[in-house]
Formats: structure tokens, C-alpha cells, sequence
């Protein structure tokens, strides 16, 4: 039985690709998500006294 086994690393490039490609088109809106403003339960600047 052979202990060493040949891997090779690029055999996974298309997933690799497939997960940065979701990454990217996620982030804008988790970005817009945790950016977005909240009206209620916040005063907002105008109400402030």
C-alpha cells in the first residue's frame, strides 16, 4: 500500500471559482442590509430636541 498520495491542488478551481463569484454578487446586498437605515424605534436627527 502506497502511503503518499498525489494531490493536486488546481482540481478544485472551478469551485473555487463558483464561491468567489457568489461572494461577489452577495455583497452588495449584505451590504445594503446592514446599512440600510432603521426608522422605526430610532429618533432620527430632525427629532432630536
Amino acid at each position: 500500500m502506497d502511503p503518499y498520495h498525489y494531490v493536486d491542488i488546481f482540481a478544485t478551481k472551478g469551485v473555487e471559482y463558483l464561491l468567489i463569484i457568489g461572494f461577489l454578487v452577495a455583497l452588495p446586498f449584505a451590504w445594503r442590509f446592514l446599512n440600510r437605515r432603521r426608522e422605526h424605534g430610532r429618533m432620527n436627527h430632525q427629532t432630536r430636541g
